[in-house]
C-alpha cells in the first residue's frame, strides 16, 4: 500500500509516542530524577515556566551525549527523540538552560542524585547483574599457590525467584547451583586501607605517589568529550562539574547493564550478600572502582 507523505497537511498535535529501550541512558535518567520526588511548588516570585525535573533530565541527558553548550542543548531538545521523550516536547530556551545549570537548585538536585545513586550501588551489591540472589551456605578453606591457607564464606544462589519459580540463572551450565566465595579477612584489610586513605594525614602521604593524571579526568575528556567548562566562577564550575560527573555515572551504569528498577523496589527484595562496588578516591569522593564511577559531592 502506498503511503501518502505530506508534511504540510494539517494535523493534531500529539506527544511523542515513543519510549527508549530498557538499557537506554534516557530511561535511567528518568528513573533517577523521578525517584527524587521533587516537590517545589510556586509560592513567591515569578512562576517557573518549566518543571525542575524537565530541566534536570534534559541537562543530564545532554551531558551523557557530550553536549555542554546551552544552545546545543536547546537544539537537542528540539531534534533528539530521546530528549523530546524526557521533556515531553517541552523546549527550554538556551538562556533558561544556562541559568538553571548554575543555580542553587541544580547543586542541591545533583547532590540528591548522587546520594540516591551511591545508596543504590551499596544496597544492590548483594545481587548479581542478572538479578540472582545469594544466601550464606558454608565456611570453607583453600590453599593458594604460595601455600597459605585462606578461609572463605561461601554463598549459594537461591533456586527460586520472588515469584517462587525456579530461576535457571541460579545454576551453572552443568546444572549445579552457582556459588560465591568471600574472604572476610581480605575485606577487613581493604576496609582498613580505605579508612587510612580517607584520613587527611595518611591520605596526603599516599597522594604524593600519584604522578599520573587521574582516570576521572581522562574519562571526562576522552569518553565524554568534556574538555572545558562553560561557566565562570568557583561555585558555578562546581555545579557544572557535578552535572558532568553524574552523566559519567549514568553512562557507566548503562554500559554495565545495571537495572535501576531493582533499587526502586528495594524494600520488596531480600537482603543481598556482598558489597561488590567499592569507590576509589578522587576530588569529590573517597572511594571508586578500578573502572571507576565518578561521583561528585
Amino acid at each position: 500500500m502506498y503511503n501518502n507523505y505530506n508534511i504540510n497537511q494539517t494535523v493534531l498535535s500529539i506527544k511523542t509516542d515513543w519510549e527508549p529501550k530498557e538499557n537506554h541512558p534516557a530511561r535511567m535518567i528518568n528513573q533517577i530524577v523521578e525517584d527524587l520526588k521533587i516537590n517545589d511548588p510556586y509560592i513567591f516570585g515569578r512562576p517557573r515556566k518549566y518543571d525542575l525535573r524537565v530541566l534536570l533530565k534534559l541537562i543530564l541527558f545532554a551531558y551523557t551525549k557530550g553536549i555542554f553548550s546551552s544552545r546545543r542543548i536547546n537544539t537537542l531538545a528540539e531534534e533528539n527523540l530521546a530528549a523530546r521523550w524526557l521533556t515531553q516536547e517541552q523546549v527550554p530556551a538556551y538562556r533558561t538552560i544556562c541559568r538553571f545549570r548554575i543555580s542553587d537548585e541544580v547543586e542541591n538536585l545533583i547532590n540528591q542524585c548522587i546520594q540516591k545513586l551511591t545508596k543504590y550501588l551499596k544496597q544492590n551489591n548483594f545481587i548479581d547483574p542478572h538479578g540472582v540472589r545469594f544466601s550464606f551456605y558454608a565456611f570453607c578453606k583453600r590453599k593458594d599457590k604460595y601455600g597459605f591457607i585462606r578461609e572463605f564464606k561461601e554463598y549459594q544462589a537461591n533456586k527460586y525467584d520472588n515469584d517462587f519459580q525456579v530461576d535457571n540463572r541460579a545454576f551453572t551450565k552443568s546444572g549445579n547451583p552457582r556459588k560465591i566465595s568471600i574472604n572476610s579477612a581480605w575485606e577487613y584489610f581493604k576496609a582498613k586501607e580505605r579508612k587510612l586513605l580517607s584520613n587527611h594525614q595518611t591520605g596526603s602521604i599516599y597522594g604524593q605517589r600519584k604522578i599520573d593524571v587521574e582516570s576521572v579526568f581522562g574519562g571526562l575528556k576522552a569518553c565524554l568529550g568534556f574538555k572545558k567548562f562553560s561557566v565562570r566562577g568557583l561555585e558555578k564550575v562546581k555545579r557544572e562539574a557535578g552535572i558532568a560527573l553524574m552523566a559519567m555515572n549514568i553512562r557507566k551504569l548503562v554500559a554495565k547493564g545495571t537495572n535501576y528498577n531493582c533499587f526502586i523496589n528495594q524494600k520488596k527484595r531480600l537482603v543481598k550478600i556482598k558489597e561488590r562496588f567499592s569507590l576509589i578516591s578522587s576530588i569529590y569522593l573517597k572511594d571508586l572502582w578500578h573502572s571507576p564511577l565518578y561521583l561528585f559531592v
